[in-house]
């Protein structure tokens, strides 16, 4: 009778074990699939490094040249991360705020991403390289206090220093794995002013470009 009870005790264990992995798994997979459906499933990141001394450098109208020639891209957009940006508001601070400098292509590479009020950066905002920004809905929220969106609108935030105009607000995003709801952007020409250049420390002095780049399906990758 006891080796059957212990038989019996190993079993339950053993299935009780089985199941709460596979639904561990379930959940983990499901939360993987939820975040890259915030992005467009054919969406590439990549980064473009030229040496400093020997070749010329990957311009971006190179990068939207390839929307002409190719096929299978759709949009391009570069990505300049200005880090440690001190985003400030009535002299606030939001630690977990991140500013990305983009181009006005970006919003179609990220269907998560929706204007919730005002809108998106515009090709005249990139050439001219105006000080704008279009702000998440937790910026807008914790740093501005605006549970109306429409409120953030005009409102003047500090980047590096610098004043920026709000333009636009952007839905919350759920879930927000990547705290993309602290995510605001402005133009990447002005996000270059902001920043100097990055210097990759290869075997040699790199210099490193980052570009979105999105195709019309997966199978084009």
């Amino acid at each position: 009778k006891i080796r059957c009870a212990q038989m019996l005790l190993g079993m339950v264990i053993g299935v009780a074990s089985a199941v709460v992995i596979l639904c561990m798994g379930s959940n983990l997979m499901q939360g993987v699939s939820d975040f890259y459906s915030a992005y467009s499933p054919s969406l590439m990141y990549m980064g473009v490094y030229t040496s400093v001394e020997k070749s010329p450098r990957v311009t971006v109208g190179d990068m939207e040249g390839l929307i002409a020639s190719s096929e299978y891209i759709t949009a391009v957009s570069p990505l300049v991360s200005v880090e440690d940006c001190n985003l400030r508001y009535n002299g606030e601070t939001l630690a977990d705020a991140q500013i990305k400098g983009v181009s006005e292509q970006f919003l179609q590479m990220k269907p998560a991403c929706q204007a919730a009020a005002g809108r998106f950066l515009q090709p005249l905002d990139i050439s001219r390289r105006q000080k704008v920004c279009v702000i998440g809905s937790a910026v807008a929220e914790e740093l501005l206090g605006c549970q109306n969106f429409e409120d953030a609108l005009g409102q003047t935030l500090k980047i590096r220093g610098e004043n920026f105009t709000v333009i636009g607000v952007l839905a919350e995003i759920q879930p927000d794995l990547e705290k993309g709801n602290y995510e605001s952007y402005i133009p990447y020409t002005t996000a270059k002013q902001l920043t100097s250049e990055i210097i990759a420390p290869l075997q040699e002095d790199y210099y490193l470009d980052i570009y979105y780049v999105n195709l019309n399906s997966v199978d084009n990758i």
